[in-house]
């Protein structure tokens, strides 16, 4: 009986020596999968990072569109008669055997463009006292237009070579008041306005003027 255990003893030590060594195979081949994996995970270099091809330039990013050409016509202010506004152009008889006169002949020169009429006291006293001074004091970067209104008789331009031989002003006619409207005048004389060198309108003065408000 002792012997017939003993047998079995000697059965079962030796059944479990052979899982155990089966055991350690499978954990062995275990390992040797995870290595063999690592090894075809990593890719297959030569220790180098790999350059891109260029010819030693960078590509400089578009930048915006140039904005469209503008013409010096397209900036300029729209025709009117208020301040800020390019002043109404119009060709008109001109005294002293000038023949006609518009404003478009004094650009460059700010321009005193006034409305008066011969029969007008303040429009007088204005053209002989005040407006010579303009012209001493600024000279050629000033003209003085003076633009009678309506022709009531044939003195004007007589009165112009009596009294106005030695003034610096260009004597015009609007006959039936034409441009005096579209400037800005309504219902009186004197009315004077002031333009800069591109005719653009500086001022507008109903009534007499001085050198000092010009």
């Amino acid at each position: 009986m002792k012997r017939f255990f003993l047998v079995v003893l000697s059965f079962l030590i030796l059944l479990a020596a052979v899982s155990c060594s089966g055991a350690g195979d499978t954990s062995d081949t275990t390992r040797g999968s995870a290595m063999e994996n690592a090894t075809t995970d990593d890719p297959d270099t030569d220790g180098t990072t790999e350059e891109p091809d260029t010819d030693g330039t960078t590509e400089e990013p578009a930048g915006p569109p140039a904005p469209p050409a503008t013409s010096e016509e397209d900036e300029a202010p729209a025709y009117g008669n208020k301040v800020g506004e390019r002043c109404p152009v119009l060709e008109l008889p001109a005294y002293s055997g000038r023949g006609t006169f518009s404003i478009e002949e004094t650009r460059g020169q700010i321009t005193v463009l006034n409305f008066w009429a011969t029969w007008c006291p303040p429009c007088v006293s204005e053209l002989h006292a005040e407006f010579p001074r303009v012209t001493e004091a600024y000279g050629d970067r000033v003209a003085i237009v003076a633009v009678h209104v309506a022709n009531v008789s044939e003195d004007v331009q007589r009165y112009i070579n009596e009294q106005c031989a030695d003034l610096d002003v260009i004597f015009c006619l609007d006959g039936d008041g034409r441009y005096y409207s579209m400037a800005g005048g309504e219902l009186y004389i004197p009315h004077t306005v002031v333009l800069d060198e591109n005719g653009v309108i500086l001022r507008q003065i109903v009534g007499a003027t001085d050198y000092e408000s010009l």
